[in-house]
């Protein structure tokens, strides 16, 4: 997450005026990712956290997070090993994540509607829960989606987008094979010098996401310090 907390991946990603408007999201989660139409075949969810230890950067805060990633290509691995550096070629993602950075209370996870925001190290984005099952803490929510190349380097012709909407998790069952369901409506495009513009497309719809089952192995604080992107050798599978 840029500097706050994972995107998304995924995204993203999968995955960053906002997505709202008009009606709310009717319909499986479909959209137009940089210029390409897209169905996702695939949705995955992982919770992560709370670490072993609080996170130092940008400041200290200790989080636990759900993930959502919206794929052409089964997911759960690179969601359980390291979401922001493993491709495949000819992949498209949106990774959406809610990350609970916790308050006057310990980081939780609820069903709620959350702000996605194309920055969330900026404190003005963080929500404060003052009421509810998340009362005491406070929340960031954000995604990103990408596409890579057809080929096997795959990555000189990656595309990444932040996203600017909305994210209502209507339940979470987090024992293994459980799913998290909702909607989301996103609005994707770049985001540079603290202004978000449009114009990388939009996703939107309802999803029912499969909790991945395999041991989440990724360090969240890393992926919080890495502002969103790989903290390593991107590869390409």
């Amino acid at each position: 997450m840029r500097k706050l907390l994972i995107g998304v991946l995924l995204a993203v990603g999968a995955g960053c005026g906002g997505g709202g408007g008009g009606s709310g999201p009717s319909g499986p989660a479909t959209g137009t990712i940089s210029g390409e139409a897209f169905t996702p075949t695939n949705v995955s969810a992982v919770i992560v956290g709370p670490p072993l230890s609080p996170c130092t950067e940008p400041t200290t805060f200790t989080p636990k997070a759900v993930a959502l990633r919206f794929a052409n290509v089964d997911m759960c691995t690179d969601l359980t090993s390291d979401p922001l550096c493993k491709f495949t070629a000819s992949e498209t993602t949106v990774t959406v994540a809610m990350a609970d950075i916790e308050g006057t209370a310990g980081p939780t996870l609820a069903p709620g509607t959350f702000q996605v925001t194309p920055d969330p190290s900026n404190p003005s984005n963080v929500e404060v829960h003052l009421s509810g099952p998340l009362a005491g803490t406070a929340t960031v929510a954000f995604a990103i989606s990408t596409v890579t190349g057809a080929g096997a380097q795959c990555l000189p012709d990656l595309k990444t987008a932040a996203a600017q909407g909305s994210l209502t998790i209507d339940s979470m069952d987090t024992t293994a094979g459980g799913h998290v369901t909702g909607s989301l409506d996103l609005t994707l495009g770049t985001f540079s010098g603290g202004n978000f513009t449009a114009g990388q497309g939009t996703f939107k719809g309802t999803f029912d996401a499969i909790l991945c089952s395999e041991d989440v192995s990724f360090d969240l604080c890393q992926l919080a310090a890495g502002a969103g992107t790989c903290g390593g050798t991107p590869t390409c599978n």
